[in-house]
């Protein structure tokens, strides 16, 4: 869980770059503000991140902005952007998968029994509605406004066709939860 944190925390930091020079006092106030004070990532965490990220070529220091107060701004670098985009797709996948391994312990904790096909059938269930969440932000990002429409919408009806059949599978299983 704590490589999860970490590369979310990495990713955060690439993204919030992507959108303009950012200091790592900025990162740490908007992380605590996107979390309502749940999570507040300590300078300890945020500054090895930046300077990694800059021996790395993904981000380069600017210029200080006059009083602006900030010792040093970063900016995403072209390389940076490159990354960005593949780092997203690794860990949207990776830290899915990551998540699924913990739902038998969430379960047994909140004293729910789910059988081993149920948890497969869980599995396969996050497995579709990735491929569909990566399918949707792809036809999101397209620039004509009605093509993106009819695929989005004709994408949303083949995955509720998707989950009626894994509803189906489910109740056929015997699967349930208790």
């Amino acid at each position: 869980m704590q490589m999860f944190m970490k590369g979310l925390l990495e990713l955060y930091v690439l993204s919030k770059a992507r959108r303009g020079p950012v200091s790592g006092k900025e990162i740490i106030r908007s992380v605590s503000k996107a979390t309502k004070g749940r999570w507040k990532p300590s300078p300890g965490s945020i500054y090895p991140i930046l300077a990694s990220a800059e021996k790395q070529g993904l981000l380069r220091q600017k210029p200080r902005k006059k009083g602006s107060g900030r010792k040093v701004e970063y900016a995403l670098t072209a390389k940076g952007k490159l990354q960005l985009k593949g780092k997203r797709k690794k860990y949207l996948t990776e830290s899915s998968k990551e998540l699924l391994q913990l739902f038998p312990l969430l379960y047994e904790i909140a004293g729910i029994t789910v059988d081993e096909k149920m948890i497969g059938l869980v599995t396969e269930v996050d497995e579709m509605l990735s491929v569909y969440r990566r399918n949707l932000i792809l036809l999101y990002l397209q620039k004509r406004v009605e093509e993106r429409k009819v695929a989005i919408t004709g994408t949303v009806e083949a995955m509720l066709k998707h989950l009626q059949e894994f509803e189906g599978k489910r109740a056929s299983s015997g699967g349930v939860m208790r």
